[in-house]
């Protein structure tokens, strides 16, 4: 997974490979990193070239989104491929990830 970050009012994290058990800490860095950039008013997670996120992921982008509400930035997940799509809308999550 590689993950490369720009901007500081819009925080934009985009994420590449696979996010699962192994690998999600590291965008549970970036994303706790994103959320407290100062200046920050939204950050948005770029999931165009993610090709496979299990629970972990899932799990990590909700506390994300969390940890932004508390903070006040707006929080969004853009472009995930169809199947990750479709995972999020089965479990509910599209809506809380900006989605739907």
């Amino acid at each position: 997974m590689r993950i490369s970050s720009e901007g500081t009012e819009t925080v934009v994290l985009a994420v590449s490979g696979e996010v699962d058990l192994g690998t999600a800490p590291s965008l549970e860095e970036a994303v706790t990193t994103a959320v407290a950039t100062a200046g920050a008013h939204a950050v948005r997670i770029d999931l165009a070239d993610v090709s496979f996120m299990d629970s972990t992921g899932l799990r990590v982008l909700l506390s994300g989104r969390q940890a932004a509400e508390q903070r006040g930035i707006a929080f969004s997940v853009a472009n995930p491929q169809p199947h990750l799509l479709k995972v999020m809308r089965v479990t509910g999550i599209d809506g809380l990830l900006g989605l739907s």
